[in-house]
């Protein structure tokens, strides 16, 4: 099985049927947005952090970058479209983890750009993780 489509499954697993059906990652990443800006619309938080989970997966360092740009060109934009709210979605781990992807396809000064609003949005904002760890220490 093709990565990207074992890691949708993984991510995705409510969209089994079209996963498995599609033809090429092009066409399932179609698919992927399509339910995500369904869930967007009728506060799907879950489906959407998900979305971004595999969205993130597409811009991480790895062969998928490079084997394909469109669908990581278009997760970067969609990244960029959602800095100002992102942090609902994910934290500032997920984000160091995509960085080099982002930069490559948003090119230096709207990553630059992006990367202020994001992190302007969560300089207060307490990651699972970043709590779970605090709260491990206080005990």
């Amino acid at each position: 099985m093709s990565a990207w489509r074992g890691v949708a499954l993984k991510v995705i697993p409510e969209m089994r049927d079209i996963i498995l059906a599609a033809q090429d990652y092009n066409f399932l990443w179609g698919e992927i947005c399509r339910e995500f800006r369904a869930a967007l619309a009728n506060d799907r938080d879950d489906f959407v952090a998900r979305f971004f989970r595999y969205a993130a997966w597409t811009l991480s360092p790895g062969p998928q970058t490079r084997t394909m740009p469109q669908v990581s060109q278009s997760a970067a934009e969609i990244f960029y479209e959602f800095a100002d709210e992102l942090h609902r979605w994910i934290d500032r781990h997920d984000f160091m983890m995509i960085q080099k992807g982002l930069r490559y396809y948003l090119g230096e000064d709207r990553y630059g750009e992006f990367e202020h609003r994001f992190l302007a949005r969560t300089r207060k904002y307490v990651s699972k993780r970043t709590s779970e760890t605090e709260l491990m220490c206080l005990i």
